[in-house]
């Protein structure tokens, strides 16, 4: 069997000693799946093989992934629970819309034949609300027996309103995290470089912009006004929606929500988003998944790319099973090296071989940050740290930084000012500058001076420009054909040249000045 991470182990120690109850906070890639199924095993054969485990997912495609999971640790009588196929095994998978219905009486059969219950609930966050929460009824059950009960919830962020007032009480207590930090520390991630690229919005949308912002103030200095204890307690905006049609108030309520909720689709549909886009993915290489907000983004960034003669493969929640299955598949397969995206990406879906994440759009909440990222930093072997691309709007409230929760300290962060429809990044312009300077490309073809302007122009978006002449040469042998390798390398030798040249004129000049009659 595959040896455990130092995490994984510590964890179901410390998931043992809290009786088999609690909530593991593991960030996306780090393995929290392979820990689940091993922490089942465990507790199996501490209760003698006399154990039901259920495994509740949030989606039906990541039913077919913990399948696989628990086949590759020799599991055995493993059913995947379905409207065709009402089977169950010792190892029983769900999705959640399901186990609302179902799982309360199957747990409660097993409790009735005196058999211990192992519930692992991927994505844990989902399941306390009103709906979702049905799964826990079987504890109100006259045949509950809380020594046969266990459960192990799975989640890269526990920051859910309905944590302590559900989930605690029904699946046990957080009792232990392992965040993106901790797996970037431990090389268990792969290693990656962020470029926050800044867009703007043209004209017309920056005075509409400005109008909704006033609008909003107003809206709420009549809510504040109303209820003053709202601005006391700094409500969240959930906070004063929810008070406020509990106060009768929905008007109110319609009209802040009605204003906040245009904002953000004008920030989101910025008419440069598409176009920076568009110019990340002529600049870099490699499998990339561009990440959005709205289905019709997809659409609009396909049809654009196809005109420019450039593959893409759609994954949205309205496409098919079927076709969403076959755009993942070939993008796996590397028959495609571009998908696109709408939200159907963010949760458990493994995409081990993924170099790019491309956040055209971005959410507000921590969770689906470091899903998105989870879905490019897995490793794999000979990979080269990942690349992630997020546009933002500096001049509207969208968050500067995408992981805000990293510091600059932790990882390499460029910030990039996209205008005029290029790229901007004065530390790599001067590096060029310096670069064509100390050059000679006075017997290059017009060809290849236009090949190599293109070049300079898009090497502000490789990761190449951070990597030292003997790291550059090490790739170079393995792909002899690309074009931003060989750049990057002259322009580190011929960097390296001139800082030492200049050096020794300095030296030489200091030697004579000082032996100067």
């Amino acid at each position: 069997m595959t040896p455990l991470y130092k995490w994984q182990e510590e964890c179901l120690g410390t998931w043992k000693n809290c009786g088999y109850r609690g909530i593991a906070e593991v960030t996306t890639g780090a393995g929290k799946t392979l820990m689940a199924v091993r922490g089942s095993l465990m507790l199996d054969e501490e209760m003698n093989n006399n154990l039901s485990v259920y495994v509740v997912v949030p989606k039906v495609a990541l039913k077919k992934q913990w399948k696989e999971a628990l086949a590759k640790n020799k599991v055995k009588d493993i059913e995947i629970w379905s409207s065709v196929r009402r089977k169950k095994g010792k190892y029983t998978i769900l999705t959640i819309n399901t186990a609302r219905d179902v799982l309360p009486l199957l747990v409660e059969k097993d409790f009735m034949e005196k058999r211990h219950v192992l519930l692992i609930l991927d994505e844990v966050h989902h399941y306390g609300s009103p709906a979702n929460s049905h799964i826990f009824d079987f504890m109100d059950s006259s045949h509950f027996c809380s020594p046969l009960y266990h459960s192990l919830g799975l989640s890269a962020t526990t920051k859910v309103r309905t944590l302590k007032g559900v989930l605690i009480p029904r699946v046990g207590d957080v009792f232990f995290r392992y965040s993106l930090s901790d797996a970037l520390s431990d090389g268990i991630v792969n290693d990656f470089l962020v470029f926050n690229v800044a867009v703007h919005f043209i004209e017309e949308e920056r005075l509409i912009y400005d109008v909704l912002s006033r609008d909003i103030l107003i809206s709420f200095g009549k809510v504040y006004s109303a209820y003053p204890i709202l601005k006391k307690i700094n409500a969240t905006l959930f906070d004063v929606l929810d008070f406020l049609r509990k106060k009768g108030e929905e008007e109110m309520a319609l009209n802040l929500e009605t204003l906040i909720r245009e904002r953000r689709d004008l920030i989101i549909r910025a008419d440069t988003r598409i176009k920076a886009v568009i110019g990340i993915i002529q600049y870099t290489e490699g499998k990339t998944i561009v990440f959005t907000e709205r289905i019709d983004q997809v659409d609009a960034l396909s049809a654009k790319l196809k005109d420019l003669g450039i593959k893409t493969l759609r994954y949205h929640g309205e496409m098919d099973s079927k076709a969403k299955e076959e755009s993942l598949g070939a993008f796996k397969e590397g028959r495609c090296r571009i998908l696109i995206c709408c939200k159907a990406l963010d949760e458990g879906l493994d995409v081990p071989d993924a170099d790019i994440a491309i956040i055209m759009s971005t959410t507000a909440t921590e969770l689906q940050r470091i899903q998105r990222i989870g879905r490019v930093i897995r490793k794999s072997k000979d990979k080269l740290p990942s690349s992630l691309y997020y546009i933002h709007v500096p001049e509207s409230v969208e968050d500067d930084e995408y992981l805000n929760f990293l510091t600059r300290e932790e990882r390499i962060i460029v910030d990039i000012e996209y205008r005029n429809d290029e790229f901007l990044d004065s530390l790599y312009i001067d590096e060029m500058v310096s670069f064509l300077k100390a050059s000679d490309f006075s017997n290059l073809s017009k060809e290849k001076i236009e090949r190599l302007k293109f070049l300079l122009k898009g090497g502000c978006l490789r990761i190449e420009r951070f990597l030292s002449i003997n790291g550059l040469e090490y790739l170079l042998a393995k792909d002899r054909k690309s074009e931003f390798i060989k750049l990057f390398l002259l322009m580190k030798k011929t960097l390296k040249k001139t800082r030492e040249e200049s050096a020794e004129k300095k030296l030489s000049a200091v030697l004579i000045e000082e032996h100067s009659p």
